[in-house]
Parts: structure tokens; C-alpha cells; sequence
């Protein structure tokens, strides 16, 4: 992505040139005091999945924690588990060159918890070195093919200490967050509507994989007093207000961003707030004189480096690999036709040794080689639209074993390097079948949110999809509010959460909420729902050359959040949706993914029309011109062939 120069300057110039407000008092300590209790946080909280997995009978693996201004880490505790063919083993556990803690394997699982003081943090980040070796009963190039692994288990990390509060707008969001309570009061406008979703958006890539707690109120007594006691929670008030403004206010309670404002200076104000211009904000109040979103150049080349993916680099006997996962919406947008430039070292290969490197798409082999003495590959290959999906893994995997296979300790290892200069190189385009597979790729560069009726409520069910649609994208996504009629004549993708589902005919959607039945290709009934049934569905499909995301219910609007709940619970969140309807109805104990539009089942409605009548009469009808037809030429026979004459 390029920027222009000549913005970020004036957007700096303009930021500098505002005025503070005036400070009130001294800066007030949080009400929680985590120094004496201490605060425990799962690693899950900094963005580490349970366990974190080394591997080999060699592994290593860095952590890089933030640590927000003004708390120190003081302790570590977790569980080790090991593979069952693991004899014995150490974990060495490092701070730059100082070593925190060694441990001996003795059994599994095992609890460890020990102390961090004198750990250094830089930049705002506790780095650990993890570094487990293990002795296994198999060699060397069996343990790297089956075994040997060491889990850490439920990690979690002990700060103490009292948070720094904010002094600035670019502060106020500390590198830590675990609660955000925004609070809009009434009347709510599309304005309001609008900040709120571009901000969460924006947080949800700012945090990533770092998961917190959102809650959207109308009110400040609508926060629970337990979270009004976490250090780490934020607050901010979306309102209308005479003068639009961004302001730091600090207090015995929450730290609290105000964003103010009326139309479209409030929008401004929203859009400025919400990109990476926002670090410029180096004072307590911004007002943003004149804002125009960055311009992106669309770039059909992406690297490592733009993925997050430094110098890869593997060590050892056996197998090796090197993995390198993207979506499609991480190179922004649909793609087609994607190539990968891959290059790298090695180090040389012993003689009677011998090394290979294979190349993965999303399991599949595309590309197989022995390697040389030269200690380089560059390789350019295509990967194919068959074998793309809308979440990539690129695998490198290199095969080496010692000369005359000796697979013992001792034996120099292989390494190999994949450049962080690597890239992939696409063409815009769509190879997945239209619906849930098309998401979140295709709200790519911006997008549209329309909510009918405008309230808390739907606006609620409106961020829950966009903290999850912003999960599976590294890029951050960008939209705008637009009403009914002006969304309907837009090019842009279209997000609608619409309570009423009467003015949803036109959109002609892939299941019209009226009474139906699903069944499959044998007219056998997989599901009714009739009469009165109230259910809500999460439907994407095309209309007008555009993909719709559309957030619907009949009867019971609050089915809407059981749906998003259930789809919230589920293993893989979005990941697990399939097909182009996702369905709840009243009574129902769990939501059904269905492919109506390019599926085995099909979708009947029960309230009878002439369509309906005619797919079920029709091999009825064919039948009955069979029929007709036999019975014409019957008929038609003795008219149409001449008698031969009698021969004498």
C-alpha cells in the first residue's frame, strides 16, 4: 500500500496545530490496583493460540508479549505435556541473552509457575526465547516425521503494577486491551452508527488475534461494575455534539475517549480516528479541519515481508518445513490465476547425502526437486485456481538425510532459509463458488452497511459481524453507512442487517423468509418450518454484479442473536460456514449451514404460487405428454402408412 506523502504531512500539520484541552488536576491513578493481587492473563489474551507446540527433538519458538506502561511481569505459569515417546528432555526459557529458567521433563503433564523479575522489556514488549530439546527413542529422522513434541499448555502470564493512564489521543489505545465499552447516546444517527463500526473494525485489526471484550451501551449505568475495575478496559462515547472533536478525558474510572460531532464532520472525525493517521494525534484534543481517505494503489504483487513474514528458517536432519499461510483477503481481494516466487539457502550437502524440497499448495505437491551443491533455489511457480481457497497455506518442505542414513546425535544438521523478499503475484479475480467463501475478501477496498431500523440493537448485531469478518483479514476493512435507497443503486459490496424482512423481495435473496421446506434431490423433507415459525438467517449471494451479506429474521428479531451467538460458539467461527444460508429457527438447538443456490437440496416454499405448483407437477406433466404423444402416433399410424397391394 502507498500513501501520498503530501497528505500524511498535512493531516501532521493539522493534528499539531490544534488545541489541548486545559488539564484538570493531576493525572489519576486507576481505581484497580493490581500491585499487591496482581493481574493473571492467558496468553490466549496476547495473541497465542493453547498449547504452543515445539517440535523435534530440537525446537525453538519466540513470544513477544506486550507489556502496557506502567506494569512489569512478574511470573509465568503453565503445563508441560509431552509426546509418549519423549524419555527425557529440557525447557530453557531465555530474555535476550539472560536465562530465566531451565526445566527437567520428569513427568507429563507437569506444572511449572516461576518468577520474571529482571526480565527486560523493549519497546514495549516482553521477548521470550523458548528452546525445548528432547530425548526420544526413535533417531533423529524418525522423531522429525512422528513424534517428539513438547506442549505448553494454558499459559498465562502475572503483570502487577499500576497502568499508565493516557495523555493523548495516539495513548489512549494501550498495546493491551482486554474490554471496550462503546456507549452512543440516543437518538442514535447514521453518523454514530458509522463511527462505531469503522472503530471497531479498526481495533479488530489493530489487535488481531489479542481477543476483547466489546460492549455497546446507551448509557454510562449500563456498565457492569466488574468491568468498570479492569485496568485494561477503555471507553468510548460516540455522540452528537455542536463542535466535532476527539478528546482524552481521565478520571478515577475508566479512561474515556470522546468522539463528537454532527453529519458528515462526525464521519470525518470517525474515518481520521479509525486509520493509521491516528498515532499522529500527540495532544489531549484533536479536531480534524479536513480529512480524504488515503488513496491505495492496487498492487498485484505481494511479499513476504507485506504478509508478516520475516527471514523463515528451519535446522535439522529429517523432515523440515517452512510454512507460510495467507488469505485472499490479506492480498486485497478476490484472486485468480496466483503465482509464488520462492528464494532461498541452504547449507551444502555432505557427500552420500541427500536433500529435497517439496512444495505444498494446501496439501497438494506442485513443484518436487532434489537439491545441489549450488546452496540456492529460486523457483517461480503457478499455483492453481483449482487449489485455491480463501484461506492459503504454501508449504516448503525439505527432506534431508545424513550421509549413509546415520540419524544420530551429533550428525551435522541441514538449515535452509526462505528470503523474506518472496512474493506472490495474482490477477483480480473470483474462483470460489458465490457465497460464505467469497468473505470477507470481497468487502475489499470498502464497502456498504445499511441498517433497517436504525437502533442499538441492530447496530450491535452490525459489529458483532465485522469484529468477525475482520478476523479473517489482515487488511483492514473499510466502510461507510448508506440508507436503503442510496445503497440499492451502489456498485460497492453491501453488509444488511434488517429486521423487516418485507422490503428484502427485490434482492431476491437465496431463501425468502416466508414458511418452506428443505429437501434434497429425492424430494425427501429435511426441514419445515410453517405457519407462524420464527427463524433468522445469515444469507450471502449476489445481486446486480455484487456480493450481499444479509442479517434477517421473521417473526422474532432476537433470533438474530442467538443465530450470531451460535455462530460465535462454533469451533471455527467463520471458518465452519459453508454454502449461502446459515439458519435458526425457534425450537431449533443448533444453526444449519445450507447451499440452496448451488446445492443438493432445494427450498420450497409452503405458501403455495403457481412456480411452486409447476416444479411439483412437472414430472406429472411430462409424463402426461408422453402419453398424449404414444396415443398420437397410434392414431397417426394406420393414416400415415399405405397398404402394399395384393400380389397375384
Amino acid at each position: 500500500m502507498k500513501w501520498s506523502k503530501t497528505l500524511r504531512l498535512c493531516v501532521l500539520l493539522l493534528t499539531l496545530s490544534l488545541q489541548s484541552l486545559p488539564q484538570v488536576g493531576q493525572t489519576a491513578a486507576i481505581a484497580q490496583d493490581v500491585t499487591t493481587e496482581g493481574l493473571w492473563l492467558s496468553l490466549n489474551q496476547f495473541g497465542y493460540p493453547s498449547p504452543i507446540r515445539l517440535s523435534g527433538q530440537f525446537g525453538e519458538r519466540f513470544l513477544y508479549l506486550p507489556i502496557p506502561p506502567g506494569m512489569q511481569a512478574e511470573a509465568m505459569k503453565f503445563t508441560l505435556r509431552v509426546s509418549a515417546d519423549v524419555e527425557s528432555g529440557f525447557l530453557e526459557i531465555y530474555n535476550r541473552e539472560h536465562i530465566l529458567q531451565t526445566l527437567t521433563l520428569e513427568s507429563s503433564p507437569q506444572a511449572v509457575e516461576f518468577e520474571l523479575r529482571g526480565a527486560q522489556v523493549e519497546s514495549g514488549y516482553l521477548v521470550l526465547r523458548l528452546i525445548s530439546r528432547l530425548r526420544s527413542q526413535d533417531d533423529l529422522c524418525e522423531t522429525a516425521y512422528v513424534g517428539a513434541w513438547l506442549n505448553i499448555e494454558d499459559a498465562a502470564l502475572k503483570l502487577s503494577g499500576q497502568p499508565a493512564q493516557p495523555q493523548t489521543v495516539a495513548e489512549f489505545f494501550p498495546p493491551l486491551l482486554t474490554d471496550l465499552i462503546v456507549e452512543t447516546p440516543p437518538p442514535l444517527q447514521p453518523e454514530q452508527a458509522e463511527a462505531v463500526l469503522r472503530l471497531v473494525a479498526s481495533l479488530q485489526a489493530k489487535y488481531a488475534a489479542q481477543p476483547f471484550t466489546l460492549l455497546l451501551v446507551t448509557n454510562d449505568q449500563e456498565i457492569p461494575a466488574e468491568i468498570r475495575g479492569q485496568p485494561l478496559a477503555r471507553r468510548v462515547v460516540v455522540r452528537q455534539g455542536p463542535q466535532a472533536s476527539i478528546v482524552v478525558q481521565n478520571g478515577p474510572s475508566l479512561p474515556t475517549l470522546v468522539l463528537q460531532g454532527q453529519g458528515q464532520a462526525l464521519s470525518t472525525h470517525s474515518a481520521w480516528l479509525s486509520s493509521s493517521f491516528q498515532t499522529f494525534g500527540i495532544s489531549r484534543q484533536v479536531q480534524v479541519l479536513e480529512w480524504k481517505e488515503p488513496s491505495q494503489v492496487g498492487s498485484k504483487t505481494v511479499t513476504l515481508a507485506d504478509l508478516g513474514y520475516p527471514l523463515q528458517q528451519v535446522s535439522g536432519v529429517g523432515q523440515l518445513d517452512i510454512s507460510i499461510s495467507f488469505s485472499q483477503a490479506d492480498l486485497g481481494g478476490s484472486v485468480r490465476n496466483l503465482y509464488a516466487r520462492l528464494v532461498g539457502t541452504y547449507t551444502p550437502i555432505e557427500a552420500l547425502a541427500s536433500a529435497t524440497l517439496t512444495v505444498l499448495f494446501n496439501g497438494a505437491q506442485v513443484r518436487s526437486q532434489l537439491l545441489s551443491n549450488t546452496t540456492q533455489y529460486d523457483l517461480y511457480l503457478s499455483l492453481p485456481n483449482s487449489l485455491l481457497r480463501r484461506e492459503n497455506t504454501l508449504t516448503l518442505r525439505f527432506d534431508y538425510t545424513p550421509r549413509q542414513g546415520e540419524c544420530r546425535i551429533g550428525v551435522s544438521p541441514f538449515t535452509a532459509q526462505l528470503w523474506e523478499n518472496s512474493y506472490l503475484q495474482f490477477e483480480a479475480g473470483d474462483t470460489l463458488p458465490v457465497g460464505f467463501y467469497r468473505f470477507p475478501q470481497q468487502l475489499l477496498p470498502e464497502f456498504a452497511v445499511t441498517l433497517e431500523p436504525l437502533t442499538v440493537d441492530n447496530l450491535r448485531r452490525a459489529t458483532e459481524l465485522v469484529m468477525a469478518l475482520q478476523k479473517l483479514s489482515k487488511k483492514p476493512l473499510h466502510l461507510s453507512w448508506a440508507d436503503w435507497q442510496t445503497a440499492q443503486s451502489s456498485r460497492k459490496s453491501w453488509l444488511i442487517v434488517q429486521s423487516d424482512p418485507a422490503q428484502l423481495a427485490a434482492l431476491k435473496p437465496p431463501l425468502e423468509m416466508t414458511p418452506f421446506r428443505i429437501v434434497d434431490v429425492s424430494g425427501r423433507e429435511l426441514l419445515r418450518l410453517e405457519g407462524e415459525s420464527a427463524f433468522a438467517a445469515l444469507q450471502a449471494f449476489e445481486h446486480n454484479q455484487r456480493q450481499v451479506l444479509l442479517l434477517t429474521a421473521r417473526g422474532q428479531a432476537e433470533l438474530m442473536d442467538e443465530l450470531l451467538r451460535h455462530l460465535g460458539e462454533s469451533p471455527n467461527g467463520w471458518y465452519d460456514l459453508a454454502g449461502d444460508v446459515y439458519l435458526l429457527g425457534q425450537g431449533m438447538s443448533s444453526a444449519v449451514g445450507i447451499d440452496v443456490r448451488g446445492g443438493a437440496v432445494r427450498v420450497e416454499p409452503l405458501q403455495p404460487s403457481a412456480s411452486v405448483w409447476l416444479y411439483r407437477l412437472r414430472p406429472y406433466l411430462f409424463g402426461a405428454a408422453l402419453l398424449l404423444l404414444l396415443a398420437l402416433l397410434v392414431w397417426l399410424y394406420p393414416k400415415l402408412v399405405r397398404k402394399q397391394p395384393v400380389t397375384s
